[in-house]
């Protein structure tokens, strides 16, 4: 059973980019980190309490592994699927 992903992608001749297998579960990772990111904005909107420091460092966190994750992702299914 093969996983895939697919990233639609208008700048690309085949329309999108077709993520297979490792590329597409490090690409989950990336969606999930985006995911608690944007959770953690919602979060601090509703939080009544003075703590935007705790909230903002989380998102931080979320990004600094969001982004490798999805660049990596990405070239890797670019890389193997040319």
């Amino acid at each position: 059973m093969s996983q895939s992903l697919i990233l639609p992608w208008q700048q690309c001749k085949r329309r999108g980019v077709h993520l297979h297998d490792v590329p597409a579960w490090i690409m989950y990772g990336a969606i999930i980190c985006a995911c608690t990111v944007l959770l953690s904005v919602v979060l601090d909107h509703y939080d009544r309490r003075n703590n935007e420091k705790h909230y903002r460092m989380f998102a931080s966190i979320g990004e600094f592994l969001g982004w490798p994750f999805f660049a990596v992702s990405l070239l890797w299914g670019i890389v193997n699927g040319a």
